[in-house]
């Protein structure tokens, strides 16, 4: 996820990536995590939000530049589309 085209990536569809540290607020991030659908609170684990969906998109899979703005793109309601 960290790399330059990711952040290009992101950046041309104006996304902002937060990361959760449980090391600054352990119990606020495993709760967060419960709701997401991760109870056991594994990492990595990944959401995506937008206003084409109404329940985030979530994974915990090794994944790829390509999945993630396929993702982008389902959860801007396919605006997105690249």
């Amino acid at each position: 996820m960290n790399t330059k085209k990711t952040k290009k990536l992101f950046e041309s569809f104006d996304v902002v990536a937060l990361k959760a540290d449980k090391g600054v607020n352990p119990d606020a991030v495993e709760k967060k995590l419960a709701e997401l659908g991760n109870p056991k609170a594994a990492i990595p684990f990944y959401a995506v939000y937008g206003p084409g969906i109404k329940n985030p998109i979530t994974f915990d899979s090794a994944i790829t530049r390509r999945h993630v703005a396929k993702t982008i793109g389902k959860a801007s309601g396919g605006k997105l589309e690249r």
